[in-house]
């Protein structure tokens, strides 16, 4: 294959728009969790290469990149990004990856996503961050890394909603006294406020004239005025 590869249109699709990458990455399945297996060392050939695992393949269209994310194992996605994949990619074109992994199961890629110097506060279209991803569906393991590794609690998105606004919903509206999950809540919550973001929480509507003054970008709710 090393011989055959650089003469090769790698990302041509084939039978059911499959190209050769994911092909490959189909052959891993069985031998998934050794990472040293010459499978991997073929994929990472086919990186080096010019195999593209961001181009969409299959009747879904979806990526290898989308397989290595969701993966219950590493390793796929540690080989795409030792293979040049950008940690900060966008695959819906607005949303960065780290997005996709901001959940407890999926804690593995998001450690590495971060180690290879996945923006940990970058934003979606409107100006969320993975923080606010993960707390709005309750992954708290996540958020507590996310957290250790830089991300930001004062944050605002553009429509003026803050992070902590997003904590206190999230601790009003979703638990009960005395359970596990107010406690662990309130952990987060100190955390942030020794970090710097006022608690309570300005409401949005008033974020949104303080970011307006500020000449900062604001995007007013659907249905409201000001």
């Amino acid at each position: 294959m090393q011989q055959l590869a650089p003469k090769t249109d790698l990302n041509a699709p084939g039978a059911k728009n499959t190209t050769l990458l994911s092909y490959a990455v189909q052959e891993i399945v069985p031998v998934k969790n050794d990472a040293s297996n010459t499978r991997y060392q073929i994929i990472s050939a086919l990186l080096k290469n010019g195999a593209d695992p961001k181009a969409p393949v299959g009747a879904s269209g979806g990526t290898v990149v989308d397989v290595a994310l969701r993966a219950d194992t590493p390793n796929l996605l540690r080989v795409l990004l030792d293979g040049g994949l950008d940690p900060n990619w966008r695959p819906s074109g607005d949303t960065p990856m780290i997005f996709e992994v901001a959940e407890n199961k999926l804690l593995p890629q998001l450690k590495l996503l971060i180690e290879h110097k996945a923006n940990v506060n970058g934003r979606d279209s409107l100006g969320k961050t993975a923080l606010f991803e993960a707390t709005m569906i309750q992954q708290w393991d996540t958020v507590d890394y996310l957290l250790a590794h830089g991300a930001d609690p004062k944050i605002s998105s553009e429509l003026g909603v803050s992070y902590g606004w997003v904590l206190q919903n999230e601790l009003k509206n979703h638990t009960t006294p005395d359970s596990p999950a107010r406690a662990r809540i309130d952990a987060i919550r100190r955390k942030i406020v020794a970090a710097g973001a006022p608690w309570p929480p300005v409401d949005p509507k008033a974020q949104r004239a303080d970011m307006r003054a500020r000449g900062e970008k604001v995007v007013t709710p659907a249905g409201q005025t000001e």
